[in-house]
């Protein structure tokens, strides 16, 4: 078969090929990276909130300006990944690699960071090789992270890329930033709204031409409601109350839409959005309530112990949402900031169907700053522990794959 020359497709179709790769900055840059022709049709993507931060007024939330900061998770493939692996090396060899980065001031450097902990990772020059080649790799952008960080408190947190970075951030009365634009910089500031969920209390957001936070006002389902989530999902903002009532805020008027009613046999408990392949999930969290309370993180305590786990699927039409019993090949990450999915066959022995807690599953007291996560096999509704030897869980995070730091062909 004669081969194409791809360097030839019309400008037209390039262009509309490019507005899928504009959320994630690397992907953009390995298209742009292509060719001249591709490269002219996608302009690049102006620097990430991490190289020119946005300070905003936070008098709803401090007596202060803070310093928004992004951080972005990517799943890193090997390019023509084998369908039929001759043993379990073989998969391990050929395995993905999932990694959350925070780019740097200087030209094309990152700051690799733990996906649960945002701690920094110091590569060694045996794990990691000091430079990488985004045309050697697949990369996929997953999910981006916000943080709000009170600005007396920025210089002093950039120099301490450790476990330190993590507790601070922790315990302050932010529970979950979204931001509506993928490309919302100091320098574009016209299509950016941030919006903020403040200890499942009161949601505000910030629109640029403003000079103060804005409240969102809404009645909610009851005494007993309040509000669990937020996301950013197909150019909306969502919002989910412990019920299962989940509405669309308009950012602008501040008005609010219902699409999906209380779920009448859920928890009502911690609940949990995210999307995956273009739908959205909600993941219904039920925890021990005669567990231990303990006050850490973003949420006012935290209980020990999850029992039991329910997926739901949004169904817009019906303003309902669908129980699902199964996730096929996915992987859910449930955590306070940031909730993704991944496919399970990019991992040697990971199995789908899976829900990753991160943030939850602890013991005891003592355990809560060893940023455990627990493991809810949906076929059986039964846990297990991260941590626990030989998980093959743990590869998801560390060490990369061999092949990362194998010498170049």
């Amino acid at each position: 078969m004669e081969e194409r020359d791809w360097s030839q497709l019309p400008e037209d179709m390039l262009i509309q090929i490019s507005n899928h790769f504009q959320t994630y900055r690397f992907e953009s840059i390995r298209f742009r990276s292509v060719c001249q022709s591709w490269r002219k049709s996608s302009p690049p993507l102006p620097p990430a909130l991490s190289l020119n931060p946005i300070i905003l007024p936070m008098k709803k939330i401090y007596d202060d300006f803070g310093k928004l900061v992004e951080t972005t998770v990517y799943l890193i493939r090997r390019p023509n990944k084998k369908k039929d692996f001759q043993s379990e090396s073989e998969f391990e060899s050929d395995r993905a690699w999932l990694i959350k980065v925070e780019e740097d001031k200087t030209p094309n450097v990152i700051h690799p960071l733990d996906v649960i902990t945002r701690e920094l990772i110091i590569p060694s020059p045996k794990t990691v090789p000091t430079g990488l080649s985004l045309l050697d790799f697949v990369v996929t952008g997953v999910c981006k992270e916000y943080l709000l960080v009170p600005k007396q408190k920025a210089k002093y947190m950039s120099k301490l890329r450790n476990d330190f970075l993590y507790l601070i951030t922790s315990f302050n009365p932010v529970q979950k930033i979204v931001v509506s634009s993928s490309t919302c910089t100091a320098n574009n500031k016209e299509d950016c709204v941030i919006m903020v969920l403040r200890s499942s209390e009161s949601l505000c957001c910030f629109r640029y031409g403003a000079d103060k936070w804005s409240d969102i006002a809404i009645d909610q389902d009851s005494s007993k409601s309040y509000f669990s989530d937020i996301i950013y999902y197909q150019r909306q903002f969502y919002f989910v109350e412990n019920t299962g009532r989940t509405c669309v805020i308009d950012p602008y008027t501040l008005s609010t839409t219902l699409v999906a009613n209380p779920i009448i046999h859920g928890y009502l408990e911690k609940k949990r959005l995210l999307e995956s392949n273009g739908e959205l999930f909600l993941v219904d969290i039920f925890v021990n309530e005669d567990g231990p309370t303990v006050r850490h993180q973003q949420d006012s305590f935290f209980q020990s112990f999850p029992i039991d786990c329910k997926v739901f699927r949004l169904d817009k039409q019906r303003k309902l949402w669908i129980e699902v019993q199964s996730l096929d090949d996915r992987v859910f990450f449930v955590s306070n900031n940031c909730s993704f999915s991944i496919p399970a066959m990019d991992f040697s022995g990971c199995k789908g169907n899976c829900i990753l807690l991160l943030n939850y599953f602890f013991l005891s007291v003592a355990d809560i700053f060893d940023h455990d996560i627990g493991i809810f096999d949906l076929d059986g509704h039964t846990f297990s522990k991260l941590l626990s030897p030989h998980s093959s869980y743990l590869q998801l995070f560390w060490p990369p794959p061999r092949w990362i730091s194998a010498p170049a062909p």
